[in-house]
């Protein structure tokens, strides 16, 4: 026995897999979004990897060695012992500000809830295509009247908006 789909179920199984689709979409996007981002927050740059970087480091380098020397030379008229005199140094630092734990875990929660805001405001674009799709389906056939009343709901954008206080 073969069954065929009415109408009206062609009607909403097509506009409800579309959905999914582009809901499945979203997600898979966000996933990628935070894939990137946690490769970046991992990255490590060695000064060696970048031409200006090596240069810079190089000539950092120099100017710290001759500051060095300077710093020794006083400290040796100043009869300042070699172990205690003071020196400086040159330091690298292949990660920004991501470099601390606590700063990398606030970055990844920043990162987790920007992609999530994000991917509700594309959920709900699609949902409201979607209501779109299937009130237009639906009002075909319907009186005037019907159609006046389905137009008196308010939208999404005429109801009163919220937001949260940011406190300091």
């Amino acid at each position: 026995m073969t069954s065929t789909l009415t109408r009206a179920e062609r009607s909403d199984l097509l506009p409800r897999l579309c959905a999914k689709v582009a809901r499945t979409a979203v997600d898979q996007r966000g996933a990628e979004v935070l894939a990137e981002f946690e490769r970046q927050l991992t990255a490590v740059y060695s000064f060696d990897q970048n031409e200006i970087w090596r240069n810079a480091v190089t000539e950092a380098e120099r100017v710290v060695a001759q500051a060095r020397g300077q710093i020794a030379e006083r400290c040796r008229g100043l009869g300042i012992p070699h172990q205690f005199a003071p020196d400086i140094g040159l330091h690298w630092f292949g990660r920004g500000e991501n470099a601390f734990k606590e700063r990398w875990a606030e970055l990844r929660r920043v990162a987790q809830s920007r992609i999530e805001a994000l991917k509700r405001a594309a959920y709900a674009t699609i949902e409201g295509r979607f209501a779109e799709i299937q009130t237009g389906l639906l009002t075909i056939g319907m009186s005037e009247e019907a159609k006046t009343l389905l137009d008196s709901l308010p939208t999404p954008e005429a109801l009163p908006s919220c937001s949260v206080p940011m406190t300091t």
